[in-house]
This record gives C-alpha cells, structure tokens and sequence, in this order.
C-alpha cells in the first residue's frame, strides 16, 4: 500500500509532531510505502521528517497557481491513500483533485483544536468539497463530523493521537520548591493568564513553552506577570527541561489532545489540566484529581496541594500511557482504518 501523508509546513505545533509520527510509524510497518507531501519548507521541524521518505516540497508561494494545483494532483496520484492533516490542507488537495481527477483515496484528518467552542462549517468543506472519509483525533470531532458536515457514520473514524517517547529520558523532577510548565502556543485560547494568576497564588515558578501566535496577546501576559515567569520560544525537543520543573498546567479552553499531556502520562510527569480533549475523555476516570471542570483558582490551588502532596503515581502514569496510547496500538489502528477505506 502507497500512503502519502500531507500538511502544509512543519511548524512547531500538535498536528505537524503527529504528521511526523505517524510518518515514522508507517514506515515500520511491513508492505507500506509512506511518504509526503509538504507546501513550504524552511519550518523548524524540517530536519525530523523520517529519512526512510521520499519527500515532495510543493514550494507553494501562491494557493490559486493552478501549476502547483496540478503537480500536488500528479504527485497524490502516485498513491493509493492520500492522508491530508488539518482542515485548510485538505481543501487545497480536494480542490486539485476535482479539477484534475485521480482515483486515490483521500482522507481528512482533523485536529481543529477549538472545536468545544466552535462548531460552525468552514465553506472549505461544504457541498463537493465535503469529505467523504474523516479520521477525528477526538470523540468531540468526529460526533460533529457526523452532526454537523452530516458525513455518513461509517466513514468517521476516531484515531486518538500518540506520541513517540525518548526510550532514554528519565523524568527526575526538581526537588525543591514548585516549579510549572506549560507547553502552549501564545494566543488567548490558551487561557495562558490563568495559570499566571494561579501559580501566582501558590508562589509557583511558571516556564511557558511555545511560539507567540498573538503579538498583542503575548504583550498582555508580559504586562500581568511577575518574576516568576517565563517564556521560552523556539523548542522543537522539550525532554532536555523537563527536569527543571516537578508538574505540569494545561489550562486551555478547548483541546482535541493534547500531546504535551501524553508525554507527561509516558514519562511519568504529574499534572493538572482542565476537562477538555480526548486524552481527558479517557483519562479522567482513571486520574480523576488531575482533571478540572472549572477555572476557579481556589479550587485548582487545594487541588495542587493535595493531588502532588499525596504518593508518587509516576509508575501508574506510564502504565496508563502504554496501556491507552501506546505507538504499537495506533500504527494498528490506523493500518485498519486504511485497509477499511482501501476495499
């Protein structure tokens, strides 16, 4: 089976580390063929791309060239399965497609992290444009894949993310007193203020890592902050600080992951995250005091001191990440969905 993975550049971001995950994933497996399409080079994540792909660079400088509409036609047409990530990505391929025809199978592969408070229809994916199979990497996604794009029930499929953990890093938290971390892009749906004013309240170290999304935004979270935190920009390997720090925050408003929790689950990192995503759908009930349903601050304050003051559950975090995430379980998960859709 030929599969040619897609995505418009490979910035720092959850949709472009899965992109690359699954790359490497594939190529594992026996009697796949997996390579990619990629928009635009010259992003930092460049240099992780499997080197075991063949790797086409669209170059795109203009998306209504119909030059480059054809050449990303003529190359997807080499495949069987074309699994196209994010939303704006897929319409550009879909596009091609109708205009100049090919029989390869294509996929959307959703990772629209706002979807708890936005459900509206993009006109990207209405009438042809429509997908006609749709993987979710959340429950939330795919129920409104089927109630709001009305796509038929069979062809929604949810495939929860992953992520490759470093088989060499040792989580040793720092001893002293709390020290925080976020991973998050700097833009308001992150909610990034509010673990300021928490890990304010508890004379907490707080390190943001991410990119600033929203120069304005960013300006604002300097203007509230103290000395106790943070931000650092431009890291694509977070292993190397994690054992700066002794928890993690993720306090963002809508979620469909997110990968920084899994990695905190694999290498045994506590946490405390509000109630959004997948990784809390299936999480919750089995780490019910590491999840929020509110943003109260009072309550998020006892629960720190309570949750990360009782014994050391880093053994039981790993084992729920090999147990409900593990890589193993979704390359399978993922070739079924390709054997399902290539009949």
């Amino acid at each position: 089976m030929k599969v040619l993975q897609v995505i418009d550049r490979l910035n720092v971001g959850g949709a472009e580390k899965i992109f690359l995950n699954l790359l490497t994933l594939l190529n594992n497996a026996e009697n796949v063929q997996a390579d990619a399409l990629i928009f635009q080079r010259g992003f930092p994540l460049d240099d992780k791309i499997d080197n075991r792909a063949t790797i086409f660079f669209l170059d795109r400088s203009n998306k209504y060239s119909f030059k480059k509409l054809y050449e990303a036609n003529k190359i997807c047409s080499g495949y069987d399965i074309v699994h196209v990530h994010m939303r704006h990505c897929y319409a550009y391929i879909r596009a091609a497609q109708l205009l100049f025809g090919g029989k390869y199978k294509l996929i959307l592969h959703d990772h629209y992290g706002n979807i708890e408070i936005d459900q509206s229809v993009p006109s990207k994916l209405n009438s042809l444009m429509k997908p006609k199979y749709y993987i979710g990497v959340s429950d939330t996604l795919c129920a409104w894949a089927i109630s709001r794009l009305r796509m038929n029930e069979r062809n929604v499929l949810l495939l929860a993310n992953t992520i490759l953990p470093d088989a060499q890093f040792v989580f040793s938290p720092l001893a002293s007193s709390l020290n925080a971390f976020m991973v998050s892009n700097i833009r308001p749906d992150k909610n990034i203020e509010f673990a300021i004013k928490l890990c304010e309240k508890i004379d907490c170290e707080l390190t943001v890592y991410g990119n600033i999304h929203d120069k304005e935004y960013f300006d604002y979270l300097q203007s509230m902050s103290g000395g106790n935190v943070h931000f650092v920009q431009g890291v694509t390997d977070l292993t190397q600080y994690y054992n700066k720090h002794n928890f993690a925050i993720h306090c963002a408003r809508s979620e469909t992951g997110p990968l920084v929790l899994l990695e905190c689950l694999a290498y045994g990192i506590p946490f405390l995250a509000y109630d959004t995503g997948q990784v809390a759908a299936s999480l919750k009930n089995y780490l019910p005091a590491y999840f929020m349903s509110d943003f109260n601050v009072e309550s998020w304050v006892e629960q720190i001191k309570s949750a990360f003051n009782s014994s050391d559950k880093s053994e039981e975090l790993r084992q729920l990440f090999d147990q409900l995430f593990s890589p193993k379980a979704y390359l399978k998960q993922c070739l079924s969905i390709y054997q399902k859709i290539h009949c």
